[in-house]
């Protein structure tokens, strides 16, 4: 009987920690379609690349773009976690942002 109750409280954290997982990933899903359904559309530079990478783990970068917001502001704001390099630093690219939300943008296409 003692040895029931941990391998269940093992089970209720691990559902526990799927849940919370599962659900920032809606959320950050539901993010992106609505940066894709009601962004504004800017030119942009990509102005880094980060390794983002743990030792021993799969390649993981984030891309930072420069471009000024509906204000004329300029901002800095992540564009996506990728397996993969796929663009260089100085890069000129469009994107999609959200007016006020400026921790996401999202990649629109080539210049």
């Amino acid at each position: 009987m003692m040895n029931f109750l941990p391998n269940h409280l093992e089970l209720v954290l691990a559902l526990i920690f799927a849940g919370i997982f599962i659900a920032l990933l809606v959320r950050l899903l539901g993010k992106a379609k609505r940066i894709e359904l009601e962004g504004q559309e800017t030119d942009a530079v990509v102005s880094r690349i980060e390794d983002v990478s743990d030792p021993g783990s799969a390649p993981s970068y984030i891309t930072y773009v420069s471009y000024r917001d509906e204000n004329g502001e300029n901002r800095e704001s992540p564009m996506s976690i990728s397996p993969t390099v796929d663009f260089e630093v100085g890069q000129r690219i469009r994107i999609k942002f959200l007016s006020g939300k400026y921790d996401m943008v999202r990649f629109s296409r080539n210049i």
